[in-house]
C-alpha cells in the first residue's frame, strides 16, 4: 500500500479520530507539554497555520516528542500514569505497553493513533471506529466531544511506551 500523498487519501472520520485523539493527549498531558513533549507530525501546520487558506493533507496518527531530559526522576512515570488514570487505557502482559480499553458506560469507538517518540523509541496506540448500534444521530454528534475507545479486544491498539 502506497503512503497517502493528498487529503482526499485519507477518511473524514479517521482524520477526526486522530484530531480528537491530539485534543485528548492535550488535556491529559497539558502539563508535560510546557517543557517536555512537543507535538511533531503532520498535525504541526494545522496547530501553526488553523485558518489557512489551502488545507492541511491532513493526518491520521498523532506524533509527539518527548524531552528525555526533562522527563527524568520519576516524569515519564507520570505521563504513564495520567494516561491510565482516564480510565481509557490498560496495561497488558508486555512490558511498556498500554492498550485503549472502553471506559464503563460508552457506547462508542473512535480511531485514534499516536506516536509518543523519545530518541530512537516509538510508541504508537490505534484502535478502530466503531458506530454504535442504536444511536440516534444527535447522540453520535455529543459523543464526538471525547475519544471514546473500542469495545472489543480486537479492536484494541497498544500503546507501545518503549524502554
Amino acid at each position: 500500500m502506497t503512503e497517502p500523498r493528498t487529503r482526499d487519501d485519507y477518511g473524514r472520520r479517521q482524520i477526526e479520530a486522530a484530531r480528537l485523539t491530539l485534543v485528548d493527549l492535550g488535556q491529559v498531558l497539558g502539563t508535560f507539554f510546557r517543557d517536555s513533549i512537543v507535538v511533531v507530525g503532520g498535525w504541526v501546520p494545522d496547530l501553526l497555520l488553523p485558518g489557512a487558506t489551502e488545507p492541511h493533507v491532513g493526518s491520521i496518527d498523532v506524533d509527539l516528542a518527548l524531552d528525555a531530559d526533562k522527563l527524568r526522576e520519576g516524569r515519564y512515570a507520570e505521563v504513564v500514569k495520567s494516561l491510565l488514570s482516564t480510565g481509557r487505557y490498560e496495561r497488558v502482559a508486555e512490558h511498556f505497553k498500554l492498550r485503549a480499553c472502553r471506559p464503563r458506560g460508552r457506547w462508542a469507538a473512535r480511531r485514534g493513533r499516536c506516536r509518543l517518540s523519545q530518541g530512537s523509541r516509538a510508541a504508537t496506540e490505534t484502535s478502530r471506529t466503531q458506530d454504535p448500534e442504536g444511536l440516534s444521530p444527535a447522540r453520535r454528534r455529543r459523543l464526538r466531544g471525547g475519544i471514546l475507545p473500542p469495545r472489543t479486544g480486537e479492536d484494541r491498539g497498544t500503546l507501545d511506551l518503549g524502554r
